[in-house]
């Protein structure tokens, strides 16, 4: 909510809040496998665009999450993207549509910068899947990330990421 704001109010560009998380990303990923499928390039057309819609229009018409950098756990489908749910039968499927959630973010003005890790058809305690292997814990490597969300939490719990949809089958 803070960044949003900040965001309306111009403190900080789109771009620059984009740019600052991929930078992260880029950063401290691969040693999480956190992010598993990144969507940079679509994310950077959002963040332009979102710029010159700021520059048009006045705060009190923007979305609730406009400008927002958020991630989406590999269970969600995201149109065009790949959507394998950690499954090794699922590895090369594209998702033809977007879930309900992801459009709602969307809705809200959230701009998708990838997907992220999660067990096998997110069934698991572990972050760990035969597609992308184990995400760890961002806080100490040689530590699980959890399950079934756990990507959703080590990308989050490093900075790469302002918020996460992530998933739970009974927590």
């Amino acid at each position: 909510a803070g960044l949003a704001r900040a965001i309306r109010d111009r403190e900080f560009t789109v771009t620059d809040v984009l740019e600052s998380h991929i930078g992260l990303i880029k950063e401290v990923n691969p040693g999480l496998n956190a992010i598993v499928t990144t969507m940079f390039d679509s994310a950077r057309a959002e963040a332009k665009a979102a710029d010159e819609r700021l520059n048009d229009e006045g705060p009190e018409d923007l979305p609730s999450l406009f400008g927002v950098p958020v991630t989406v756990k590999d269970c969600w489908p995201v149109e065009g993207v790949r959507f394998t749910s950690g499954s090794w039968h699922h590895r090369d499927d594209v998702a033809v549509r977007d879930a309900v959630t992801v459009t709602r973010l969307k809705d809200a003005g959230a701009i998708i910068l990838g997907k992220t890790n999660c067990p096998d058809m997110c069934w698991g305690f572990e972050s760990v899947n035969p597609v992308f292997g184990r995400t760890s814990n961002a806080r100490s490597g040689s530590h699980s990330a959890g399950g079934s969300s756990g990507g959703e939490a080590s990308i989050i719990t490093a900075g790469g990421s302002a918020l996460g949809l992530g998933s739970d089958i009974g927590g």
